[in-house]
This record gives C-alpha cells, structure tokens and sequence, in this order.
C-alpha cells in the first residue's frame, strides 16, 4: 500500500494568490472550472477563469524571476550586503529584489543582473506559425 502525502506548491504564495486560492473551493482547485457566484453586487466575485489563469502565470513568473536572482547571487557568491555594494543599495533592498512581490522594472533587473556579472536575455516567442522569434541582449 502506497501512503498518500500532501503535494507542496511549486511557487510561493503571494498574498493575491492567497487571496484567490481561498476564493476557490477543492473541486473548483482541482477541476480547474470556476462555479457560478452570486449575482448580488456586494457577493459578486470578480475572479473568472482567465483571471484566475492571469494571477496564477503571474504568479509562477515572479516565483521564476525571484529564484533566478537568488542564484545569480549565490553563483556569484556575494552575500546580500556585497550585492548591495556592488549596485550601490542596501542589503534589505537586495533582499527585497529577490521576493516574489518584488514587482521589479526592466530596467532594475538588468542593473542587478549586470552588477552580479549577468546579461539579461528578453526572448519573444511567437504563438503563431510564421512569427520569428525575436530576441535581445540587454
């Protein structure tokens, strides 16, 4: 007999993804198919399934970027205050730059990634055939 165990999430928990997991109920988390909320203005939920889709991608991008960072940092083997010296901040606002939450510019994630010895690679792929791949060295 196998043992059932509780699968961890792949991503942290932001506090919106908190908040929308404890909008959905089991099944709606494990189907996947929202149900029908109360027509009522003040019940009525905003979250409808591409919504739901857009929080989550957000979601795993920001948990993507944040784990990216932190190794970056660690391969350069820098502590938060040495990453903080070497882009000219402190190591709480280092620290900060690696949260899921950070909701980092562009052009701060190309600083940080340049002060640790990275270049930044932005790549679009197309969805449709007959698109190119765009690509760019930052």
């Amino acid at each position: 007999m196998s043992k059932k165990t509780k699968l961890e999430p792949a991503i942290e928990m932001t506090p919106t993804l908190q908040e929308l997991m404890d909008r959905l109920s089991s099944e709606e988390i494990e189907t996947g198919i929202l149900k029908q909320r109360s027509s009522s203005p003040e019940l009525l939920e905003p979250w409808t399934l591409e919504a739901t889709k857009t929080i989550i991608e957000e979601a795993i991008l920001a948990q993507s970027v944040s784990e990216m960072l932190s190794r970056a940092r660690a391969e350069s083997e820098l502590s938060l205050q040495e990453a903080g010296n070497e882009l000219g901040v402190t190591r709480g606002r280092i620290f900060q730059l690696e949260q899921p939450d950070a909701n980092l510019e562009l052009k701060t994630l190309v600083r940080y990634a340049h002060s640790l010895g990275y270049d930044l690679e932005l790549r679009l792929e197309p969805k449709e055939v007959g698109k190119s791949r765009i690509i760019t060295r930052l």
